[in-house]
């Protein structure tokens, strides 16, 4: 019995030393590992390279530049960002990014042609963020560059340059070449037709946009109208609805002349040339010699007092109708001053058609 204790006691002892033992053995180095982190051109990370301890969870985030995206990551088949790894070896992750890729999109009204140019910077199908294009506008024969818009932004330069920084439409128009030259200010002179005595003038500011802001200056009474213009043919133009510039011409690029006709009220949108009223005595005026006094193109905001097609109480129609009475009882030397009816250099028999009232000239000496 006691030899079988003793053996029993024995067996104890060595067993626990051998546990113990093992345990010592056992206990297994901390492991490091290299982690390299990098970034491409156009952005950065969070993390820095180091060593770290096996079985450690890292997350690291790609911040891209302005202009650019991130793309993925190299080391590591992921696009995730944040990116969040467990360490279990050497790592080695690049962050990649690349340039936003934009559209340029040039939207043409009219006759001619745009060529694009990169003067800095790439493409594929779409440009590189960053990019910077020029844009010529090329007009066919006959035609002329009149403006772009760029982002709601009117331009009258050509060429020009765009820098592409998001996706772009540009609008540019072209319009025939007489459309171009009319842009600016004219100034029409009125004289007697014998004394060569001015009664007055008609002034006529043209934006690029083909906007005019017409003026009769008679007998100390001003006139406005506000409308717009456009284009017929190579010379003629029609007034919003209310009339019609036709046989344009320009003796010198400063020297302009013109028949105005009136159209009837209500009359629809007039779109081709081969429907001018013809010309008669009651409903045009035939204007010459207008200068150019200024070769300012750009929008602007009518005056309050002219007559457009918002105004109540006269239509632009009538005010133009009206327009054409008076400077042809000008010419005709019939005219109203301070409401009182004048026609010192008319001879008896004379006619003018004023504000739609026939006026004749009589002999009343007797």
């Amino acid at each position: 019995m006691k030899k079988i204790l003793f053996v029993l006691i024995t067996l104890t002892i060595l067993v626990t030393c051998k546990k113990d033992a093992f345990d010592e053995e056992g206990e297994m180095p901390v492991v490091f590992y290299n982690v390299e982190t990098a970034a491409t051109e156009g952005g950065s990370i969070d993390k820095e390279s180091g060593s770290i301890a096996s079985g450690t969870s890292i997350t690291i985030t790609a911040t891209p530049n302005q202009g650019y995206i991130f793309t993925g990551w190299s080391g590591i088949n992921s696009t995730e960002n944040p990116l969040t790894v467990t360490v279990d070896n050497d790592l080695r992750l690049t962050a990649n990014f690349e340039k936003k890729k934009y559209s340029l999109t040039v939207n043409i009204e009219g006759e001619g042609t745009v060529t694009k140019e990169i003067v800095n910077g790439g493409k594929s199908t779409d440009y590189d963020s960053g990019s910077i294009v020029k844009l010529t506008a090329v007009p066919n024969d006959g035609y002329a560059h009149m403006r772009w818009r760029n982002s709601g932004v009117l331009d009258t330069l050509n060429p020009i340059q765009i820098t592409i920084d998001d996706n772009k439409n540009v609008d540019v128009n072209f319009d025939y070449q007489n459309a171009r030259d009319l842009v600016g200010t004219w100034e029409f002179d009125l004289q007697e037709s014998e004394s060569a005595k001015s009664h007055g003038k008609i002034i006529m500011r043209i934006s690029i946009q083909l906007n005019i802001l017409f003026t009769l200056v008679l007998n100390n009474v001003t006139t406005q109208i506000y409308t717009s213009l456009t284009s017929l043919s190579s010379t003629s133009m029609v007034m919003g609805n209310i009339g019609v510039l036709t046989n344009i011409n320009f003796t010198s690029s400063t020297s302009l002349g013109f028949s105005l006709i009136t159209l009837p009220q209500g009359t629809g949108p007039l779109t081709s040339a081969a429907n001018i009223p013809a010309a008669t005595p009651g409903n045009s005026i035939n204007l010459t010699g207008g200068k150019k006094t200024s070769t300012n193109s750009a929008p602007f905001t009518p005056p309050s007092s002219a007559v457009t097609s918002n105004t109540s109480g006269i239509s632009s129609s009538q005010a133009l109708s009206n327009i054409v009475s008076q400077v042809s009882a000008n010419n005709a030397q019939i005219y109203f001053e301070n409401g009182t009816c004048k026609c010192p250099n008319a001879s008896v028999g004379d006619t003018a058609t004023i504000s739609g009232t026939l006026y004749t000239v009589v002999d009343n000496t007797s």
